[in-house]
């Protein structure tokens, strides 16, 4: 069984990935048309996860006073110094 590669934060790769990891869970589910009932939670779980990632990257961004951009982080982070 192939190892999942938490790298990849896109949508494209991550479904690339969930068809990939299907392929070898359930090697009879050959179809791959847009409107099969499985390629649309793999559409939806590529997209919730390409969504959850952005938001993950935000808020690890904002924990940093060399790249966070709101006020608020700044404030934040300046009253943990003191």
């Amino acid at each position: 069984m192939a190892t999942i590669d938490y790298s990849n934060r896109d949508y494209d790769s991550i479904r690339a990935d969930l068809l990939s990891r299907a392929t070898e869970i359930v090697p009879e589910w050959t179809a791959r048309n847009s409107s099969d009932f499985g390629v649309l939670f793999v559409d939806l779980w590529s997209y919730f996860a390409d969504v959850l990632h952005y938001y993950i990257d935000r808020a690890a961004g904002e924990a940093f006073i060399t790249t966070a951009t709101q006020r608020e982080s700044l404030l934040a982070l300046a009253s943990l110094l003191d």
